[in-house]
C-alpha cells in the first residue's frame, strides 16, 4: 500500500503538490512517514476526522498521538547555524 492509498487519496487530484512534498524528505524521514502513517489514520478516524494527507506530511508524522504534541525525538531536516 502507498501513501496515498491508505490516506485515499483521489487520484483525479494533482498529486505534484505531494510529491513535491515527499521529494524533500530524507531517506530516513520517509522510513518514519510511512511506519507512523497507519498510527496516524486510526487515530485521526477515532477523533472523527478523515485522515489529510497533506496535513499528514506537514507535520502530522511528527506528532506523538500518545500526547498529543509533537515529538522530540524527530529532528528538523535543517539545523540553523548561528554564528
Amino acid at each position: 500500500n502507498t501513501l496515498l492509498e491508505k490516506f485515499n487519496y483521489p487520484k483525479d487530484r494533482s498529486n505534484r503538490y505531494i510529491k513535491d512534498m515527499w521529494d524533500n524528505y530524507s531517506d530516513e524521514e520517509k522510513k518514519t512517514i510511512i511506519s507512523k502513517a497507519d498510527e496516524f489514520i486510526q487515530y485521526t478516524n477515532k477523533k472523527g476526522y478523515k485522515p489529510n494527507l497533506k496535513q499528514y506530511l506537514t507535520d502530522g508524522w511528527k506528532w506523538d498521538l500518545t500526547t498529543q504534541r509533537k515529538s522530540n525525538n524527530i529532528k528538523p531536516k535543517k539545523k540553523e547555524i548561528l554564528l
